[in-house]
């Protein structure tokens, strides 16, 4: 809790916790229109130095089916793979991971080779990247 915008408070408690991920409710039943018209959830993301996982409302985690992880291919994005496939184990979601970039970066293709290695090294039928 602090004064200023939800998006530079959560960029302080990241680098204050050394958080790894970032778990936020959304006010909105469609995913898409949360992240079209979410003013708070565009500020976390705009500000987060890691993977943030938006939740959607009356999502029953017990029941959880598919998890969506989008990538630009950056190494804090490891630690997120990391981080739900340990979750996976425990709710038996499926795991999609999908790369998204508004333009192509210079060294893309060094970084995106490292996660698939990364990704086929875990070994797990129940993962799949697009």
């Amino acid at each position: 809790m602090g004064e200023g915008s939800l998006g530079r408070n959560t960029a302080a408690v990241i680098q204050e916790n050394n958080v790894d991920l970032v778990v936020i409710g959304s006010s909105t039943d469609s995913s898409l229109g949360h992240l079209i018209f979410g003013r708070d959830t565009m500020q976390v993301i705009d500000h987060s130095s890691c993977p943030v996982l938006i939740i959607p409302p009356k999502a029953d985690l017990a029941r959880l089916k598919k998890v969506t992880l989008a990538t630009a291919f950056e190494l804090a994005d490891i630690n997120a793979i990391n981080y739900l496939t340990g979750l996976q184990k425990q709710l038996h979601f499926h795991l999609e991971i999908v790369h998204v970039s508004a333009i192509e970066e210079e060294g893309a293709p060094v970084k995106e080779k490292a996660l698939l290695n990364h990704i086929e090294a875990i070994k797990q039928d129940n993962i799949t990247f697009h």
